[in-house]
């Protein structure tokens, strides 16, 4: 299955490497752009970002037109709202971390 995966955190790249690890092709990371992490630092990456460019997955910063060619797109902790024009007729499967019932 080709996914497309939206995300930035660990928990990102962990499923990230799930993702790869059962065989799927990740075809991109939408993520965050990088960011200066450290007081007078250089731009870095997000974890996910960096991730994903040990293992080849090409690195995305903005929402692709066309799901990337993917069959469907995996969010996980991406930090920006979706707009419905890019949710309409594809499949998007939403993994939270929250401990509310």
């Amino acid at each position: 299955m080709r996914i497309v995966l939206l995300g930035s955190t660990l928990e990102t790249a962990r499923i990230l490497e799930g993702l790869i690890g059962g065989g799927h092709d990740v075809v991109g990371l939408v993520t965050q752009p990088p960011a200066r992490r450290r007081r007078g630092g250089a731009l870095e990456p997000t974890v996910a970002g960096r991730r994903a460019a040990e293992r080849g997955v090409a690195v995305l910063e903005s929402l692709p037109e066309d799901h990337a060619g993917a069959d469907v797109a995996v969010v996980v902790a991406f930090g920006r709202r979706l707009p419905s024009s890019w949710l309409e007729g594809r499949r998007v499967l939403n993994v939270h971390y929250s401990l509310l019932p």
